[in-house]
């Protein structure tokens, strides 16, 4: 039942959900990465208009006055009757024509862009980042759920114990009241028995609260209505003998998603380090344009064109920039190995604090059964006694609230085991996390 609630929990959870969809945001932002080694094809289309501007001088009369005249000056002596040479003006027109139209089809294609590559290696990191994140956080929440789980059985038994030391005090109300009128005891008897009933139906009130607030948080995490209904199931107390410190420690540090995390963080710090030092290369790409240009808007062979090109560029110096970047990225790179082996360290201290409070917790299941056995006993040979007016009403109650105590402190001492188990299982990854499709 409760691995079934832990399925619910991963297909529902909207904490998780949250985590899976950074996670696939990152892969999209890959695959746009990728994106970028294809040639990108665009249609580009400007019309202009003219006024004004830069004027060129083509100086053809200074070029052909000196001719003509020469020419007519032939003419004349060789009295030809032939028209006169005109004299020729120097001509000005605007750099910019007035009107005019460039239609074209672009083909972009990188052909060496160690940034596009670098960045592609980067995005990979964030990826497997985003993925680790998600699986850490999956091994998180079984260990919520199991403890909010247990945490519910135990609202549960601390309401029936509750209930059956009701039992009990009413029984002792009806006792009390048979004894004083048997002249056996004294009124007050039957007021403080009373007295005792009334504080009980308080701690019951407050346990039917615990009760609720359990449930609910455990729906919470399913992401369920908060007040359906949780089945219960028997639990099972694995001893602490059955884990190795040591193997488990290794388990811990071979499974754990946040060291994965961490070694992809640092794989990407690398990667952001090369990709500063490739800023020293020079980036090659080719373009192609196909197009028509005109003062009208004519599509016809006489006014399309071609214009290929390679263009090179190559950044000799950039005031020191890249140099400082590498360092940066250099220092950023270790800051993150740092981080690495300061949480392996952490591990390996929270699943030798985690082992060791699984074996003080068995421990403590122990010593509170023998201690309930006791005081089981001591209640049976005192309430004999008080039946038979041979101890004191205080004795009495001393031994009745010593054995509910008692009782509560087994219940306790079993789920803080359980609790503490859970927490052991998600330390040293010893819970294998199913394959769950998360609903949408």
């Amino acid at each position: 039942m409760l691995d079934e609630y832990i399925r619910t929990g991963l297909k529902n959870n909207i904490a998780l959900q949250q985590k899976l969809d950074d996670y696939r945001k990152s892969i999209f932002i890959l695959k746009e990465a990728k994106g970028m080694f294809y040639p990108s094809l665009a249609v580009k289309a400007r019309y202009s208009r003219a006024q004004g501007g830069r004027e060129i001088e083509f100086p053809v009369g200074d070029l052909l006055n000196p001719v003509y005249e020469n020419l007519n000056i032939i003419n004349n002596i060789a009295a030809l009757d032939v028209q006169e040479y005109p004299k020729v003006e120097n001509q000005t027109f605007n750099f910019y024509r007035s009107k005019e139209h460039d239609t074209k089809i672009e083909l972009v294609q990188p052909i060496f862009n160690p940034e596009i590559y670098f960045n592609k290696k980067i995005k990979d990191e964030v990826v497997n980042m985003k993925r680790a994140d998600a699986e850490a956080y999956k091994r998180h929440l079984v260990e919520e759920i199991k403890t909010a789980y247990y945490d519910y059985l135990m609202s549960l038994e601390m309401l029936e114990l509750l209930n059956n030391t009701k039992e009990l005090l009413k029984e002792n109300v009806r006792v009390n009241t048979t004894l004083f009128e048997q002249n056996k005891v004294t009124i007050d008897h039957i007021h403080r028995s009373k007295a005792e009933l009334s504080k009980l139906e308080q701690k019951i009130s407050d346990a039917i609260k615990n009760k609720n607030v359990a449930r609910s948080y455990f729906n919470f995490l399913l992401n369920r209505e908060l007040e359906e209904e949780v089945k219960r199931q028997e639990t099972a107390y694995v001893k602490p003998k059955a884990f190795d410190l040591d193997s488990s420690s290794a388990q811990a540090l071979r499974q754990r998603e946040e060291i994965a995390q961490l070694e992809y963080g640092v794989n990407m710090s690398s990667q952001y380090i090369n990709l500063q030092k490739s800023n020293k290369l020079p980036t090659l790409t080719a373009v192609v344009d196909y197009g028509f240009q005109g003062e009208e808007y004519s599509f016809t062979d006489e006014d399309d064109y071609v214009f290929a090109s390679l263009v090179l560029r190559w950044d000799l110096f950039k005031g020191l920039q890249n140099k400082q970047k590498i360092q940066q990225a250099a220092i950023d790179r270790e800051m993150m190995h740092n981080r690495l082996v300061q949480t392996k360290k952490q591990i390996e201290l929270k699943i030798l604090q985690a082992y060791y409070d699984l074996k003080a917790a068995y421990q403590k299941i122990d010593a509170a059964s023998q201690e309930l056995q006791s005081m089981k006993e001591a209640y049976k040979i005192i309430n004999k006694k008080y039946k038979t007016g041979q101890v004191k009403y205080i004795s009495y109650m001393d031994a009745r609230t010593n054995m509910t105590n008692a009782e509560q402190q087994l219940i306790i001492a079993r789920y803080d085991y359980l609790s503490k188990l859970a927490t052991f299982e998600k330390e040293a990854a010893l819970y294998n996390i199913p394959d769950i499709k998360v609903n949408k």
